[in-house]
């Protein structure tokens, strides 16, 4: 109560003050399982924290007891037990042998007194000081400081003016994962000055294409990651008028046992499959290899066919305008979210943008003879844009204004706590030439530059049937600025 405490519902004691502090507890369902415990009701684990009975089942921490050893409840021996653990549990699935785990037999108790000092003890050496309260506020906070966002505001602005993306402590993966594009334009000069087409012909055919396209393990779920990569890939297709008819895919799985790859394959397979039926395309075959750390990543060698089509007609009394399909701000929304800096909330409306099928807004293009297209991926929309135009010679420049590009929720909130993805600095330093900045909204503009998984399109027209089209299929689109004649530069509005 507040005056006094009750033992065994009769003794009372009358006190100011209570503190009570109690031993680690077993719970009680251990003692319904199959595995052995010790006498205080611990799970029994090895000195390779390997439960005694089953060698699959390991344990550690509170939860267990070591073997002819005494080893305290203290978060000491929880907290260096588990790097043990994981690495154990990566060798177990490799077949490698495991860590041996050696309990420390004294370790260093510090508690908070008042007056800012603190009480320390080991063995049997105890001290107290004010020096000892510094020095357990560094080591706790060191410790929390594991488990925030891995750098601070302060630190990020530092860190995000690199343009290397190697600098990033966090990496972007899917199509964030990009080699930055300056490598790009050194290798494939030839390639980049031609607009870098999504998919290339085919020598000696008349209308058959090409393209290539691999993302890492964006998501940790198989089955969307096989739906992503496969609607990523045909992207590319559809943004060159080409009607998709052969598709193998290229499997980077990680090591471990044949039962666990055939699994994880399978799921990934039956995610690419689901988007993939939708052109009763199937899988003709592909390439399948390991890895040696815990990534994956999954592409597709896929040839269409060009639609006949007729490359855009320039008419000068035309205004050309420049729409966008989605949303923008993928890699934005998932850097911010593993950086635990915004909401879970906002992981299904990412997942829902990348799975979701581009099938109609393909018909729509082909049926209103949009050939100035291109898909918004790793290089961000500015690039693409640009990209967009070199591919057409009378078309200079373009005017776009950032209010009217669609953006993912998770991503506005991103922006808002000045978060970047890792390959956005480089892309907007190939940009640096050819862009200018007008608006004052410069909290947005790193939109421009976050490179997209599996999502929309750009494309540029002067007819307006297409926009009826897609209101009437309800499909998420845009007028985010138009053709410009008199300037060659992207200016931003």
């Amino acid at each position: 109560t507040k005056n006094y405490l009750v033992i065994n519902n009769k003794k009372k004691i009358y006190t100011r003050c209570a503190i009570l502090s109690t031993h680690a507890e077993a719970p009680e369902i251990l003692k319904t399982s199959d595995l052995e415990l010790s006498s205080n009701g611990f799970v029994k684990v090895s000195n390779y924290l390997q439960t005694i009975k089953f060698k699959f089942i390991f344990a550690s921490g509170d939860i267990a007891d070591i073997k002819d050893s005494f080893v305290d409840k203290s978060g000491v021996y929880a907290v260096r037990q588990g790097n043990i653990l994981k690495k154990s549990l990566m060798n177990f699935f490799l077949e490698k042998p495991l860590l041996n785990y050696s309990p420390q037999s004294t370790y260093l108790s510090i508690i908070g007194m008042t007056a800012s000092r603190a009480i320390a003890s080991k063995s049997f050496i105890t001290v107290k000081g004010k020096l000892l309260w510094a020095l357990k506020r560094y080591i706790d906070k060191s410790f929390i400081k594991k488990y925030k966002s891995s750098v601070s505001v302060t630190e990020r602005n530092d860190i995000t003016e690199k343009i290397e993306p190697s600098n990033y402590e966090m990496q972007c993966e899917g199509c964030g994962s990009k080699v930055a594009r300056v490598v790009l334009e050194n290798v494939f000069k030839e390639n980049m000055a031609r607009g870098s087409l999504d998919a290339e012909r085919i020598k000696n055919t008349n209308n058959l294409v090409h393209t290539v396209d691999v993302i890492t393990s964006i998501v940790e779920d198989f089955y969307l990651l096989g739906k992503i990569a496969a609607k990523h890939s045909l992207n590319d297709l559809f943004a060159a008028n080409a009607m998709p008819l052969s598709a193998q895919m290229i499997l980077a799985v990680s090591q471990s046992y044949s039962t666990i790859q055939s699994r994880d394959i399978m799921q990934i397979k039956e995610g690419a499959e689901s988007i993939l039926k939708d052109f009763k395309l199937p899988l003709s075959g592909g390439h399948t290899y390991s890895l040696e750390y815990d990534k994956m990543s999954v592409g597709f060698s896929m040839i269409g066919r060009k639609n006949n089509i007729k490359r855009i007609n320039l008419f000068k009394n035309k205004k050309y305008k420049i729409y966008m399909t989605g949303k923008l701000g993928s890699a934005l929304t998932i850097s911010a979210l593993r950086q635990n800096m915004i909401s879970g909330k906002y992981y299904q409306e990412v997942l829902s943008e990348m799975t979701n099928s581009n099938l109609n807004i393909y018909k729509l293009f082909i049926k209103n003879n949009i050939s100035a297209i291109t898909d918004i991926s790793g290089y961000g929309i500015a690039t693409h844009l640009k990209n967009l135009l070199f591919r057409y010679e009378n078309f200079l420049g373009a005017n776009i204004y950032i209010d009217q590009i669609l953006m993912l929720d998770g991503a506005k909130k991103a922006l808002d706590q000045n978060v970047k993805s890792s390959l956005n600095e480089a892309n907007k330093a190939s940009l640096r030439h050819d862009i200018s900045i007008l608006s004052t909204k410069k909290k947005l503009m790193n939109i421009l530059f976050d490179p997209q998984t599996a999502g929309g399109f750009l494309f540029i027209t002067h007819t307006n049937q297409i926009i009826k089209d897609m209101k009437k299929y309800n499909i998420v689109f845009s007028q985010i600025g138009e053709v410009s004649n008199s300037h060659r530069k992207i200016k931003v509005y």
